[in-house]
């Protein structure tokens, strides 16, 4: 099953990589589950450069992450001081800082557990090259363990991304959707760090917590994936906990305490009894 789990290309669809049986994989290899084609970023972007598309004005589904960590100290001074984050709120137990338009915010546990997230955010489609200059200064960036590229490109999902650590051991990622219209003038800055478009949830039943979010808060699967739920604009991924994380294939993911306030499907909270999940929901 261990090999099964490294089949993602560098070149194929991120619900590929996340597809945990020999059945699903034949079904993408057959072409039996639908690949969504998406047109070429230049015809998918805004027409002026000096201007942001109105998908850059849409607001973010994902509102607020709520994370633990283990190291807050390092977690703090890195997002403050090297990746230039603005701090919301900081305490001995606590940091809050603002990416973009989501609120990010992280709590010391004290119950010996170093836990660790995979989150993204969304930067300006056009970015991904000035995107790479500035954070190779400030971290290192992962590589295909496969092929050596830093920079990945996802087919399916028409999006290039760079993935790297933070101090507690995070898999964070910046993300080009050549989907969305959000091209920005200039160099790559701390400011085009936009919202964040991903995190995930790493539970046993992976199918179950998938169909809850589903069905309880209407949040629709992502071109059809049995993983994703939601769109570019924000994505809950239901991550199975066998599966290794690209781009290294080192590690699979571990089930952590997560809150997340996400918007535009009406006023709801989803709790799980036996897990340390919460979703709520905000028109």
């Amino acid at each position: 099953m261990a090999n099964s789990l490294s089949f993602l290309d560098a070149n194929c669809s991120r619900r590929e990589a996340l597809s945990w049986t020999a059945a699903i994989a034949v079904a993408h290899a057959s072409g039996l589950v639908g690949s969504g084609w998406t047109a070429p970023a230049q015809q998918r972007t805004s027409d002026s450069e000096g201007e942001r598309g109105r998908d850059a004005c849409r607001v973010p589904r994902i509102q607020r992450l709520r994370l633990k960590t283990h190291v807050l100290g390092e977690i703090r001074r890195f997002y403050e001081e090297t990746m230039g984050l603005p701090v919301v709120f900081q305490s001995r137990r606590k940091a809050i800082f603002n990416a973009g338009a989501t609120r990010l915010e992280f709590e010391q546990v004290s119950d010996g557990t170093e836990p660790y997230y995979h989150f993204a955010f969304n930067i300006p489609e056009n970015k991904i090259e000035p995107a790479k200059d500035w954070l190779g200064r400030r971290a290192r960036i992962l590589r295909d363990a496969r092929n050596g590229n830093d920079i990945i490109f996802f087919r399916n999902w028409n999006a290039h991304s760079l993935f790297f650590h933070d101090p507690a051991g995070n898999l964070v990622e910046l993300i080009a959707r050549h989907t969305l219209q959000n091209r920005a003038d200039g160099g790559f800055g701390v400011r085009d760090i936009l919202h964040a478009s991903e995190i995930g949830l790493v539970p046993q039943d992976q199918r179950g917590v998938f169909a809850a979010i589903r069905e309880r808060l209407g949040i629709e699967p992502y071109l059809r994936s049995d993983s994703f739920l939601g769109d570019e604009h924000g994505l809950i991924i239901v991550i199975p906990a066998n599966v290794r994380w690209i781009p290294e294939f080192r590690r699979t993911g571990m089930l952590c305490p997560t809150q997340i306030t996400v918007a535009g499907h009406g006023n709801r909270t989803l709790r799980f009894s036996d897990l340390p999940f919460q979703i709520v929901s905000q028109s």
